[in-house]
């Protein structure tokens, strides 16, 4: 399976119920998803690594265009992950060096204990309600993001044509605000 980068345009506010309802309107409704996921947030900007479900995913920002980010898939490791591939592999996307692991592979609470312990990184337990839709050739997201007790409102638009996510991002009237990811917002939240 080929991956394709994708173009995405995220934006985190309490004033984004009229957003959200009018993407609900405007698009095709896709699934809505409720997740418990950890995200493992260093200093590094252009890296986003969380697990959901049991899974390591892995994404690289590649570059900006106008205000858009473009991030690739990097992989994605089903837990346990042998200890030397997250020496190799994961810690070194954080740009931190791996801690002295135990050999063999690690669950993902251990994982999750390490990566927590390590200067400059940190791990964010985030809970997540999303309604997926699409809006002609993009994914639209509505999310209610709870961290740390507290709610926050997202709206994401994303595509592998950047056109048009400017296009939905229009539509949706929500192009005046910032572009932020979730590292970043949960940067933003925990280092501010």
């Amino acid at each position: 399976m080929k991956i394709i980068p994708r173009y995405e345009f995220r934006v985190w506010g309490d004033d984004l119920d009229s957003a959200q309802a009018q993407l609900l309107e405007l698009g095709t409704r896709l699934r809505r998803k409720q997740t418990s996921e950890t995200y493992i947030v260093s200093h590094v900007e252009q890296t986003n690594v969380k697990i959901r479900a049991g899974v390591l995913d892995i994404k690289q920002l590649l570059d900006r265009w106008n205000r858009l980010e473009r991030w690739k898939p990097v992989f994605k490791l089903t837990f346990p992950v042998e200890s030397r591939v997250l020496a190799t592999s994961v810690f070194p996307q954080l740009g931190v060096e791996a801690p002295l692991l135990p050999a063999g592979p690690l669950g993902e609470e251990t994982f999750v204990a390490v990566a927590d312990c390590l200067e400059g990184v940190m791990a964010v337990p985030v809970q997540k309600v999303r309604s997926l839709v699409s809006i002609g050739a993009c994914r639209v997201e509505a999310g209610v993001v709870t961290v740390d007790g507290s709610r926050h409102l997202t709206v994401a638009v994303e595509s592998a044509d950047p056109s048009v996510v400017e296009e939905t991002v229009a539509l949706l009237d929500i192009g005046g605000r910032r572009n932020e990811s979730y590292p970043a917002m949960l940067r933003r939240l925990r280092w501010a």
